[in-house]
């Protein structure tokens, strides 16, 4: 049984999605029970502990915590990939090894893998998951504290508009698009307005190319604090 990675979420008491998670753990478990429960001969007395042997499903269902772990910490990366590499190579031999043990620890080996899985669940969502995502929220923050609005109007000549009017008529006058950017100064400001501008801008009449009908009049581009 194999799950995507889910958004995480910091309301409630307890998070969706370890939940979702231990619910997984818990169905792969009840199926494994009926399984086996179908197969049982009533004859003999029901032994309850081969329930649990299924470490190396739950290894496989909790795949998509891996992939969370993997994002959420990525500075850990090389050891998150040792225990689950570790995890997953004991569950498997013990899968089809259990002959060569005993019953008690191949159960306990079981138990012990599911245990792990669990409680990294539980850390990573109820307590690793919420940290990163307010790590987020500080810097989110913390960037838009830096940030100013700024007004920066960009006059322009739109030749297409002078032709349709006439150059005598037309004569000085100087159109201007206002462009609303945040930025942590004015020169970044006037920066990001010019690389918007001929996106924003319409000429008087439809041509292929703006850039060879509309002007930027450089030197007189003013930059406001919004």
């Amino acid at each position: 049984m194999n799950s995507e990675p889910i958004q995480t979420a910091t309301t409630g008491f307890i998070s969706p999605n370890t939940l979702y998670y231990l619910g997984l753990y818990a169905v792969v478990i009840v199926v494994r029970y009926f399984k086996l429960k179908k197969l049982a001969d009533p004859k003999v007395e029901w032994d309850w502990k081969p329930v649990f042997h299924v470490a190396l499903e739950i290894v496989y269902t909790s795949s998509g915590l891996l992939i969370l772990l993997l994002l959420g910490l990525n500075a850990y990366t090389a050891f998150i990939i040792i225990i689950y590499a570790l995890l997953l190579i004991i569950s498997s031999q013990i899968e089809f090894m259990e002959e060569k043990f005993s019953k008690n620890e191949v159960f306990y080996t079981h138990v012990g893998i599911i245990a792990i899985i669990a409680v990294m669940t539980i850390v990573y969502f109820e307590f690793v998951a919420k940290e990163i995502e307010q790590q987020h929220i500080s810097a989110s923050k913390a960037e838009a504290e830096r940030l100013k609005t700024y007004r920066v109007l960009i006059p322009y000549d739109d030749q297409t508009l002078r032709g349709y009017v006439g150059q005598k008529a037309f004569g000085a006058r100087q159109l201007v698009q206002i462009i609303l950017v945040s930025s942590q100064n004015a020169v970044q400001a006037r920066e990001k307005a010019l690389g918007r501008f001929y996106e924003v801008v319409t000429p008087f009449k439809e041509v292929e190319d703006i850039t060879k009908v509309v002007f930027i009049l450089h030197d007189k581009i003013t930059i406001e604090l919004n």
